[in-house]
C-alpha cells in the first residue's frame, strides 16, 4: 500500500468513527433528557435493548455481506508490518492520551455532582460534552486527512 491509501483509509475510518460518536451523543441526550423521563426506567432500559440488539444485526448482517475476499489472513498483513520505535511512541501517546480522557471523564463527573448533585442528568451532561469532544476531533481530523 502507499501512503496516499493509508491517508486515505485513515479519513473513512475517522469519518466512521465521528458518525458513530455522534450517534452516541444523540443516544445519549435521547435516553437522558427524552426517554427516561417519558418511559421510565424499564421501558428506556427495554427500548434500548431492542434499538442495540437491531444495531447488532444490521451490523452483522452488513459486515457478512461486505466481508473482503476470502483467503487473506491478518497473519499476512502482520508479516509487513514493520515494527519502528516510533510506532511504539504513537501507540505510549495513544494510551497516554486514553488515560488522561478517563481522568478528566472521572474528575468532570465528580465536579458536576458536586453543583448538579448525583443525577443522571449531571452524569448525562458530562457524558454528553466528553463524547462531543471526541466526535468533533475525529470528524476534524478525518475532513483534513
Amino acid at each position: 500500500m502507499q501512503p496516499e491509501h493509508l491517508v486515505a483509509a485513515g479519513a473513512r475510518v475517522g469519518a466512521l468513527y465521528a458518525m458513530n460518536t455522534f450517534g452516541a451523543v444523540v443516544g445519549t441526550v435521547a435516553a437522558a433528557f427524552v426517554a427516561l423521563p417519558a418511559l421510565g426506567m424499564k421501558r428506556t432500559l427495554a427500548a434500548t435493548v431492542a434499538v442495540n440488539a437491531l444495531v447488532g444485526i444490521v451490523a452483522w448482517t452488513a459486515g457478512r455481506r461486505f466481508a473482503g475476499p476470502p483467503g487473506r489472513s491478518s497473519e499476512s498483513a502482520d508479516q509487513h508490518a514493520p515494527d519502528r520505535p516510533a510506532s511504539r511512541t504513537l501507540v505510549f501517546a495513544f494510551a497516554a492520551s486514553g488515560c488522561a480522557a478517563m481522568a478528566l471523564e472521572v474528575a468532570w463527573t465528580r465536579g458536576l455532582a458536586l453543583v448538579l448533585g448525583s443525577s443522571v442528568y449531571a452524569y448525562a451532561s458530562m457524558l454528553t460534552a466528553f463524547l462531543l469532544g471526541l466526535a468533533a476531533g475525529a470528524g476534524s481530523a478525518a475532513y483534513f486527512l
